[in-house]
């Protein structure tokens, strides 16, 4: 019996799937839809979608419009997924302070 291969997304890939899949959800989008709106191929939404593929500066400008946001509102979302988790440990403070050095 053939293994089911699933593809894992890349972890620096990851916000930007998140960020889409949100965003199909919010707004009851389809990848096909978000593909015709933005000029894109439908394999390349998902791959994005899936966190497996890094978009171009030009690709990005068009999932950006594919998916009704201004490119500043996609990047806003990849930043705020991209924040640090909020009950991690800080990090170790330096010595000497880096004003100090």
């Amino acid at each position: 019996m053939p293994s089911e291969s699933k593809s894992q997304p890349r972890p620096e890939h990851a916000p930007l799937a998140k960020a889409i899949r949100s965003r199909l959800a919010e707004r009851g989008m389809t990848q096909a839809s978000v593909a015709s709106r933005s000029g894109l191929s439908y394999e390349l939404v998902n791959s994005y979608a899936r966190g497996q593929g890094n978009p171009t500066y030009l690709h990005f400008m068009q999932l950006a419009r594919g998916l009704e946001l201004s490119p500043k509102e996609l990047m806003g979302r990849l930043e705020a997924l991209q924040e640090p988790d909020s009950t991690a440990e800080p990090a170790a403070p330096q010595y000497p302070p880096p004003s100090l050095r």
